[in-house]
């Protein structure tokens, strides 16, 4: 299983582009950026291209309250997911995540929203199927983001069957699970057909895999690859400690692989 960099929580004093070096010191060849529309997509791709790092996936735009498909207006809606197919496409992605957002006001019907929330998933799928890109839902929990729609696999999964078309997947990510509803591997195996994507992080502070704590990472991974050999994970971790410090402040020609990922690989089973 192949391990892919997520420039949302890697470095995040980091600008954008100065990442692309830096995750390739650290092994990298796949990224994936939640948020790319702060740059021309031109100049991700032509900085990516310098390091030899391809991108997997990125998100719609998300407005200011993690994602808009809640309450966005069918042009608004049509508008974001038309920006995001433009980056996809220049920069070769093939999986678009698509944010539901947040509830702030709890007066808010739940049936309205469900019912705008379906509606523009709708619209952003037929536009990202008839581009050729996946469609990727993910369920958040409510601990680490208070108020987010999409908070359940079951409503995901009800989701997908109302809007009925296999271009829309699950966006997996082993963070979120644990804390929803536990039984990884179980889920994972229960809906093979329906998860487009990986992601993960320890819980509960969004360590690297190999650090203590709720989530045995060598074993959910192991059964996961069993499951899927196509499937990679995109680590959306927060990098931390002695190691990342220097390797901040290194001189590039003096930076060696570090010891962490060597250890993130080998007990994990994977790749880059």
């Amino acid at each position: 299983m192949r391990l892919v960099a997520n420039f949302g929580t890697f470095f995040p004093s980091i600008g954008l582009l100065q990442k692309y070096n830096l995750v390739k010191k650290l092994g990298f060849n796949l990224v994936e950026i939640p948020n790319p529309y702060f740059e021309d997509a031109e100049t991700l791709l032509r900085e990516a291209n310098k390091y030899n790092i391809k991108h997997v996936l990125i998100n719609a735009p998300q407005g200011d309250n993690k994602g808009i498909a809640i309450t966005a207006s069918k042009d608004e809606m049509e508008k974001s997911i038309e920006m995001a197919v433009n980056y996809a496409k220049i920069l070769g992605v093939n999986k678009v995540h698509v944010m539901s957002g947040v509830i702030d006001d709890k007066s808010i019907c739940k049936e309205t929203t469900h019912e705008t929330y379906v509606r523009n998933l709708k619209i952003a799928n037929k536009i990202l199927e008839e581009n050729g890109i996946e469609c990727l839902i993910e369920p958040i929990n409510n601990y680490t983001v208070p108020g987010y729609f999409l908070s359940s696999y079951q409503q995901a999964l009800e989701i997908i069957k109302t809007i009925d078309s296999e271009n829309i997947k699950i966006l997996y990510d082993l963070f979120h699970a644990q804390q929803i509803q536990g039984q990884l591997v179980a889920f994972a195996r229960d809906n093979i057909s329906k998860i487009g994507h990986l992601q993960g992080a320890q819980v509960p502070c969004r360590g690297i895999f190999i650090k203590n704590g709720e989530i045995n990472y060598p074993f959910v991974l192991s059964q996961l690859k069993g499951l899927n050999l196509n499937w990679m994970i995109g680590a959306e971790c927060v990098l931390e400690g002695d190691e990342i410090e220097k390797l901040l402040n290194e001189k590039d020609d003096n930076i060696k692989f570090p010891s962490f990922m060597e250890e993130w690989l080998t007990k994990c089973n994977l790749e880059f």
